[in-house]
């Protein structure tokens, strides 16, 4: 008897702080449940050295990362927009200690992205989001740039989603 009341208990406080205008998950997201869609669209590459596919890796990156919420994703006019654009694609030689040959090169990406909520004007937000990845000097970039590219797309698209959806 007692076991039931406690159990009774904890299944009424998890439900009474579960409760209000957001849906949780255990990943720490929350959705608005008025959102009944998502759109996004094409991230456009304005990055002056880019290569021409990283436009299309990152814009299939996000909408992947968007199919997570369980929002149907939809063309156009979604209640949750993200539209964007790379801004900056760059690579560079870490600099070695004294005496030394650097053995690291670095890409570094940023794009800027806006979230458009037409439900709830009010979370509207613009964004630049950058993050590098360093790769050892002795590799053909032409055999890793793509397989960089996507680990660079991973990061940055749960900084979206992280801005989006986990509020701390």
């Amino acid at each position: 008897m007692k076991r039931n009341l406690v159990t009774s208990a904890l299944v009424l406080c998890a439900g009474l702080m579960l409760s209000g205008c957001k849906i949780y998950s255990f990943t720490g997201a929350n959705f608005d449940p008025n959102i009944k869609s998502i759109s996004v669209a094409y991230i456009s590459n304005d990055a002056e050295g880019a290569p021409a596919t990283v436009g299309d890796l990152l814009t299939e990156a996000l909408k992947q990362k968007m199919l997570t919420t369980n929002i149907p994703l939809q063309d156009g006019n979604g209640d949750l927009h993200f539209r964007g654009e790379i801004i900056s694609y760059r690579y560079s030689i870490q600099a070695p200690a004294a005496g030394q040959t650097s053995e690291q090169k670095r890409i570094t990406m940023s794009i800027s992205i806006t979230s458009e909520n037409r439900i709830n004007p009010e979370e509207n937000w613009t964004k630049t989001f950058t993050r590098f990845i360093d790769f050892p000097a002795n590799e053909d970039l032409n055999v890793v740039e793509e397989r960089l590219i996507n680990a660079l797309n991973t990061l940055i698209v749960e900084d979206v989603f992280n801005k989006s959806f986990v509020k701390w």
